[in-house]
């Protein structure tokens, strides 16, 4: 997966820094432990756990897993999202590659408003296919998402097209509009659309992080 955004605590964590990705990249579907090492690069990336660790797993929102999709009333995800805790301050910025410092980021509402006004451009960068352009098709999209542990049923997030705007390896990158601002986090794809969280709802479900003021 993508390292997708160093951030900074808030209150007692202030002077730490923290690293956001997805619960299946940092976490591992939910079977990672708090205070397991963060490798950079991954591990299918010839990573050497002994030199390699850069932080430890903080904190990651659960994910709910069902073993079929033909469910009625599946328990609803989200988000998939988790953090880690860089073991030395000053070690990582802000910058994402090719993109720069990211200016801020946009609530849900923002995003829909633009979409309803127009055709919306988004950027990425990514550990598989780097620094791509595309479209946001979709502001509210439910459905199933298959991952080696099961499947779990996703309500409201971001679609984006075209298909290779994204591919295995890119989860976890930051989404930003073309104002730099962030507006969501890769999880998922296929081969026409993309998927991501709104980020506004991984600020609210990660609590080493503070998003009040709209700034990163």
């Amino acid at each position: 997966g993508t390292l997708g955004l160093a951030m900074r605590g808030y209150g007692s964590l202030s002077d730490r820094t923290f690293i956001l990705s997805n619960n299946h990249v940092l976490a591992d579907e939910n079977n990672a432990r708090i205070g397991d090492p963060i490798v950079q690069p991954g591990l299918l990336d010839e990573a050497d756990i002994e030199f390699d660790v850069i932080g430890e797993l903080y904190d990651f929102v659960p994910l709910n897993f069902e073993t079929s999709t033909d469910i009625d009333n599946p328990i609803k995800n989200k988000v998939d999202a988790a953090c880690a805790l860089v073991s030395e301050f000053g070690s990582f910025n802000r910058e994402i590659f090719w993109i720069g410092y990211p200016k801020g980021w946009r609530p849900r509402t923002a995003v829909e408003e633009a979409v309803a006004a127009g055709q919306v451009k988004v950027q990425k960068t990514g550990r598989t296919t780097g620094y791509t352009i595309g479209t946001i098709a979709a502001v509210s999209f439910d459905g199933w998402i298959g991952y080696d542990s099961g499947y779990a049923y996703f309500e409201d997030q971001i679609l984006i097209t075209p298909g290779h705007f994204s591919d295995a390896g890119d989860s976890g990158s930051c989404i930003l509009d073309m104002d730099e601002h962030i507006i969501g986090l890769l999880f998922a794809g296929g081969a026409t659309h993309t998927i991501a969280n709104y980020i506004e709802d991984v600020w609210q479900a990660l609590p080493p992080v503070d998003f009040s003021d709209g700034v990163i």
